[in-house]
């Protein structure tokens, strides 16, 4: 695998370090991957959607530690960014935090405002709490906020 990391990491400039980490998560080498977007994010640590990208695959894997970690870091380098807020949310959940998720939730939407996309997010957690009323109200709310997002 590490000549698949040194060949995917040589295209970078065509193949984004994101992308080839995602092609070596799903081939199986996921450590080679990280290893990838680490050195990304240490070569340009003011790129934060790739430090973002490494937290959700730390998510993933369940080492929610290091997610932690990695999306500290992010809002450390800048607090409005509504979509780690919605990454803590989910890493809370998973964890059966449902509390604090549901804060994180709450602060993506007031850091990104009203969007559908962050209320969906909140009922999710929601959702995931089991608390199926509170969540029906949110939906609604986003179903407002962009009838377009929320149709299918």
């Amino acid at each position: 695998t590490q000549a698949k990391t040194a060949a995917m990491a040589k295209h970078a400039g065509v193949l984004s370090a994101q992308i080839a980490a995602f092609i070596l998560g799903q081939s199986g080498a996921v450590d080679d991957g990280l290893r990838l977007l680490e050195k990304e994010i240490k070569a340009h640590p003011g790129l934060l959607h790739t430090r973002t990208t490494l937290g959700e695959a730390l998510l993933d894997g369940e080492d929610y530690a290091e997610a932690e970690k990695v999306f500290a870091a992010s809002l450390a380098r800048r607090q409005a960014q509504p979509w780690v807020h919605v990454q803590l949310s989910k890493l809370y959940a998973a964890q059966g935090e449902y509390d604090r998720a549901l804060k994180e939730a709450d602060t993506a939407i007031s850091v990104g405002g009203p969007d559908a996309v962050w209320l969906m997010e909140k009922a999710s957690r929601l959702i995931d709490k089991k608390d199926f009323k509170a969540a029906e109200t949110v939906l609604r709310q986003a179903m407002k906020a962009d009838p377009r997002r929320t149709r299918r």
